[in-house]
C-alpha cells in the first residue's frame, strides 16, 4: 500500500494549560484563498497554488473552491486563462486530512493527462510559512533495520526524508516525503517547495504528498520520521571510536546503546543486547526493562573484554514494547585492531583502493588507509594522500562522446587531463572505464562484451593521447587502459589488430566476481561472443551473461597474463576488485565468505605477479548517495565499511593479509597429495605473529 508524505510541523505553541494546541486546518482571506495549517491562531504554512509544467513552460493553477471531507478538506484547483488550449484541462485537486493533534497529511492529484501533453514530473507548490520559521535541517538516507521472514541477514529499509522549518528554540515544521515523491532539498524556500508527482498505477494520473507534523527539541524530525514508519522507538548504537576501531590489544571495550521511544505516550521497553565474535562465539549478553517518557531517551551502557588481540565483534541491541510487542533494534560491529607500519612501497606491494568517500573526514580516511597498507588509490590528488600512496587520474568516457572525433577541441581536453595529472601528482592516468560493455544507443549494461563496438574510437582516441603526451613532453605519465568489464578478450585483440598496443603502459581490468569462488580458474570467453552476437536484437542473452561464469576472478586474470604476453607484455593493474555483500542474495558474499576471498584475492594477486588491486570500494553507498539506503540496488553493498562507519570482516581481512604480504615475495606453489589443494609459499623478512 502506498504510503503518505509526511510534513512534520517542528513548532509547539503551548495554550495557557501548557498543553499543545491541535493543529487546525482553514481558509486565508488572500485572493488565492490559501489553505493555512494553523496551531491556534498561529498561522504555521499556507499552500496558495500548484504550478505545473507543461513542455517546459509553468501554469499556476490557483483555488477553485473547497468541499469538506471526513478531517479536513479538498480543494480544486483551476487552470489559469492563459493555458494553452491545445492540451487536455488537467483536474488538479488537493486534499488536506488532519491526521491526529500533531499531524496534517497533505496530497496532491492530476488528472486527465494526455501523454502527449509534456507533463514535468517537477511541481512546485506555492506555499509561506508563519514569519518565525526558516530552513532547518534536511535529514535524507536514514533507515530501519528489518528481519528477514527467513533467518536470513538483517537489512536497513529506507525511511521518509525530513525537511525542517523552525524558529530560533528550534520549534516549527517538517516536512517528511517518501524517496521517489521528495523533491529537490535546494529548490524548498521560504516561498515554494518542489516535489516530485509519480504516476499512480492504480488510480490513474499523477500524486505527491507529504505529512505535516510538529517538531521541536523533543519531537524532532528523526523522531517523527520513525513514528510515521510504524516504529514503537529508535534504537542507536554507539562507540567513542571513529569507525568503531579500537587500536589496544587489550582492555575492555565500551559502547551504548541509545533508545529513543517515539511514541506519544510513555512506555515499558524490554532492552535486549549480545556481542558475538567473527566464529558467532557469545561474548557477552544482557536484558533489562525500561520506561521512557513520550518521545525520551534512554541509554544502555555495555563493555566487555574479549581478551583477544586483534577481532572483529558483532553488536545488536533491541528495544520491545512491552504493551504490544513491536519491535526495533539498530547492529553495528566493533573492530580490535593493532598499529602496523608498513615498510613496503607502491613499487613491491599490489594493496590499492578503488574510490572512497573523506567520512567522517579526510584525516580519519588517511589514517585508516594508513593501517590498511594502502599504496594505491584509483583516483584522486597524490598530494592529500600520506606518503608513499600514490594517487591515479580516471576518467575520460564523456569524452569519448563529447570529443569524438580528432581535432582541436580533442587535443585541448587531452591537455588539460595531463596539466591535471601534473598538478596532483598523478603517475599514471587510467583512460576509459568499461566501455567494452557499450553499445551505441544502450549505455554500459554489458550489451556489448565480445562485440568490441567502442574498440576503434577508443584506439583512435588513444592514439591521439599517445601523440600528445610525446609532442608535448609527458612521457613521464603512464597511460593504462580503460578497466575492462570482465575479461573481454574480443576487444583487447581489436586494441592490438587497430595499433593502441603501443599506446598503453598497462593493462586495467575489473575481473568481476559472482558466486565463484576466487580461485575458480575457468574461463571461455568464446562462449560468451557467441551470445554477444545477439545481445542488440535478443536482451535475453545479457541475462545470460550476467550470472554466468564469465565473472570470475582467477580465470579472468590468467587469460589477461596468457594474451599480455602473447601481444606484448605490461603489467597487469586491477583497478576494481570486489566482494560484493548484498544481503541474502545466491550471487553475492556474505559477511564471512568474503573476510575469506579478500584473502584469497590478494594471495594470488601476488602469487600471479599481478601490478595491483585496487578494492571496489571503502564505504557502503555510491557517490552520489554516500553512506545510502537502497536495498534493491546491490551496487550499495561493495564497500569495507557500512553505513554507520562500522569495519566489515572484509576490512579486518584486508588489514591483515596486507600485513602478512608486507614486503613478502612469492616463493612457489606447495605441492599436496591432494590434487585440488594449492597452496603459495611467500618469504618475508620478518616473522608472522
Amino acid at each position: 500500500m502506498k504510503r503518505v508524505f509526511l510534513v512534520s510541523l517542528a513548532a509547539i505553541f503551548a495554550s495557557a494549560s501548557g498543553v499543545a494546541v491541535p493543529m487546525s486546518i482553514g481558509f486565508a482571506k488572500d485572493r488565492d484563498r490559501s489553505v493555512e495549517v494553523r496551531d491556534g491562531k498561529a498561522m504555521l504554512v499556507s499552500f496558495k497554488a500548484v504550478r505545473l509544467a507543461f513542455s517546459g513552460k509553468r501554469y499556476r493553477f490557483v483555488n477553485g473552491g473547497a468541499t469538506a471531507t471526513d478531517g479536513g478538506y479538498e480543494v480544486a484547483y483551476c487552470a489559469p486563462d492563459d493555458f494553452p488550449k491545445g492540451l487536455s484541462m488537467p483536474t488538479v485537486k488537493g486534499r488536506f486530512t488532519l491526521a491526529g493533534d500533531d499531524a496534517v497529511d497533505v496530497r496532491f492529484t492530476v488528472g486527465n493527462v494526455s501523454s502527449n501533453d509534456g507533463l514535468s514530473a517537477s511541481c512546485m507548490l506555492s506555499r509561506q510559512h508563519g514569519k518565525s520559521l526558516a530552513r532547518g535541517n534536511c535529514l535524507k538516507g536514514q533507515g530501519r533495520w528489518v528481519r528477514s521472514a527467513n533467518g536470513g541477514q538483517p537489512w536497513e529499509e529506507r525511511l521518509d526524508n525530513a525537511l525542517e522549518f523552525v524558529d530560533a528554540d528550534g520549534c516549527g515544521i517538517a516536512y517528511l516525503s517518501e524517496r521517489l515523491e521528495s523533491g529537490e532539498p535546494a529548490w524548498c524556500g521560504q516561498w515554494e517547495h518542489h516535489t516530485r508527482l509519480v504516476k499512480d498505477e492504480k488510480g490513474g494520473g499523477w500524486t505527491t504528498g507529504f505529512r505535516i507534523v510538529r517538531v521541536d527539541g523533543v519531537r524532532t524530525p528523526y523522531a517523527q520520521l520513525c513514528a510515521a514508519a510504524g516504529m514503537p522507538a529508535q534504537v542507536t548504537l554507539k562507540t567513542t571510536k571513529t569507525y568503531n576501531w579500537f587500536e589496544s590489544a587489550s582492555g575492555d571495550i565500551a559502547f551504548t546503546g541509545e533508545i529513543l521511544n517515539v511514541q506519544a505516550s510513555a512506555r515499558r521497553f524490554e532492552v535486549s543486547w549480545w556481542v558475538r565474535g567473527f566464529s558467532g562465539e557469545r561474548f557477552c549478553e544482557g536484558r533489562q526493562t525500561v520506561e521512557i517518557p513520550s518521545f525520551g531517551t534512554a541509554t544502555v551502557p555495555v563493555r566487555f573484554n574479549p581478551l583477544e588481540p586483534r577481532g572483529i565483534y558483532f553488536v545488536e541491541m533491541s528495544a520491545r514494547d512491552c504493551a504490544d510487542g513491536r519491535e526495533a533494534f539498530d547492529r553495528m560491529n566493533i573492530a580490535r585492531l593493532p598499529p602496523h607500519k608498513f615498510k613496503a612501497r607502491p613499487e613491491n606491494s599490489p594493496f590499492g583502493i578503488a574510490a572512497y568517500f573523506p567520512i567522517p573526514d579526510e584525516d580519519s580516511v588517511q589514517k585508516l588507509m594508513d593501517r590498511m597498507g594502502v599504496m594505491w588509490v584509483r583516483h584522486g590528488d597524490t598530494r592529500i594522500q600520506h606518503p608513499p600512496r600514490v594517487a591515479w587520474r580516471h576518467g575520460g568516457n564523456h569524452a569519448m562522446d563529447k570529443y569524438n572525433r580528432p581535432g582541436r577541441e580533442r587535443d585541448q581536453w587531452i591537455i588539460g587531463e595531463f596539466e591535471a595529472c601534473r598538478t596532483n601528482r598523478n603517475e599514471y592516468w587510467e583512460f576509459g572505464n568499461e566501455l567494452n560493455g557499450a553499445v551505441p544507443g544502450i549505455g554500459l549494461k554489458c550489451h556489448g562484451i565480445g562485440l568490441a563496438v567502442k574498440a576503434p574510437a577508443y584506439v583512435e582516441f588513444l592514439k591521439d593521447i599517445h601523440r600528445i603526451r610525446k609532442e608535448r613532453g609527458y612521457e613521464d605519465i603512464k597511460i593504462v587502459s580503460l578497466g575492462l568489464a570482465g575479461y573481454d578478450s574480443v576487444f583487447v585483440r581489436r586494441i592490438k589488430e587497430l595499433g593502441g598496443w603501443g599506446c598503453l603502459d598497462g593493462l586495467s581490468l575489473h575481473p568481476g566476481r559472482g558466486n565463484f569462488t576466487p580461485d575458480y580458474p575457468y574461463f571461455r570467453p568464446e562462449a560468451f561472443a557467441a551470445d554477444a552476437a545477439q545481445t542488440t536484437d535478443d536482451p535475453r542473452s545479457t541475462e545470460k551473461l550476467q550470472h554466468s561464469s564469465y565473472w570470475n576472478f582467477l580465470g579472468a586474470v590468467r587469460s589477461a597474463i596468457r594474451e599480455v604476453r602473447e601481444y606484448g607484455d605490461m603489467p597487469i593493474w586491477l583497478t576494481e576488485i570486489y566482494t560484493p555483500g548484498a544481503p541474502n542474495t545466491f550471487w553475492d558474499d556474505n559477511w564471512h565468505d568474503s573476510a575469506d576471498n579478500v584473502v584469497l584475492m590478494y594471495t594470488l594477486i601476488k602469487a600471479d605477479g599481478v601490478k595491483c588491486g585496487m578494492f571496489y570500494q571503502m564505504f557502503d553507498g555510491v557517490w552520489f548517495d554516500k553512506l545510502g539506503v537502497n536495498p534493491k540496488n546491490r551496487e550499495y553493498f561493495f564497500g569495507m565499511i557500512t553505513r554507520d562507519l562500522s569495519f566489515k570482516p572484509s576490512m579486518m581481512a584486508y588489514c591483515n593479509i596486507a600485513e602478512a604480504l608486507d614486503e613478502a615475495s612469492f616463493a612457489g606453489w606447495m605441492k599436496s597429495r591432494n590434487a585440488t589443494t594449492h597452496a603459495a609459499l611467500f618469504r618475508t623478512p620478518r616473522a608472522l605473529r
